[in-house]
């Protein structure tokens, strides 16, 4: 007979005996699945590596955000100056550039990614005051904007030169998924689809 049915057949038994049952049968399954607490000796205690904060402050800047890293630690986001303009940085091995979108009329550059080939995307808004996404690639600026929309926002960029955001129009708001076009690193693939992932679209070289 199991452990389990001799303590249903002592609920018609004495009462010592089925809380003896009933409080084996909490301490059995903690001793299962959480060895640890026990200490056996053949259980290590794992013990989480240690967090840190160090702060990311553009120098001379009354605030900083960064919003976007890659694998090799180079970060991107955005500040506000001294006179309160929103800029961008790049921050790579301890040095900030400051980075703003160079179209004519171009204000408050807000970068939010950059992948491992150094690509990397975000927001500004132009002198219709229009949200408009951007690339920035190997110093050129190429303005994001789905056609159509009221405004574009993009948010991240990965290895392939896929870029994520949203956008609106008179429907509301909705998510795209765009390709750098193979061999020009300009503007988005023709065959970016809406609301999913890219699907079939090409790599950037």
């Amino acid at each position: 007979m199991s452990t389990r049915t001799r303590c249903i057949d002592s609920t018609q038994g004495q009462a010592l005996v089925f809380y003896a049952c009933a409080l084996a049968l909490l301490v059995i399954p903690a001793v299962v699945f959480v060895p640890e607490v026990f200490g056996g000796a053949d259980q290590p205690h794992h013990i989480p590596d240690a967090l840190t904060f160090p702060q990311i402050e553009v120098p001379d800047a009354t605030s900083t955000l960064a919003l976007g890293i890659n694998d090799r630690g180079q970060i991107v986001g955005t500040y506000r100056d001294a006179e309160g303009v929103i800029r961008g940085f790049l921050l790579d091995q301890g040095v900030f550039t400051p980075i703003d979108v160079d179209i004519p009329g171009a204000t408050r550059t807000e970068p939010t990614g950059i992948n491992n080939r150094g690509q990397i995307v975000g927001n500004f808004t132009d002198a219709k005051g229009v949200r408009r996404g951007f690339l920035f690639d190997q110093g050129v600026f190429t303005p994001i904007d789905v056609p159509g929309a009221t405004s574009t926002v993009v948010y991240g960029i990965n290895g392939r030169g896929q870029i994520v955001g949203f956008f609106g129009d008179a429907r509301g708001m909705h998510g795209f998924c765009g390709t750098v076009r193979p061999g020009r690193g300009r503007g988005l693939e023709r065959s970016w689809t809406l609301g999913r992932q890219c699907q079939g679209a090409g790599q950037a070289k």
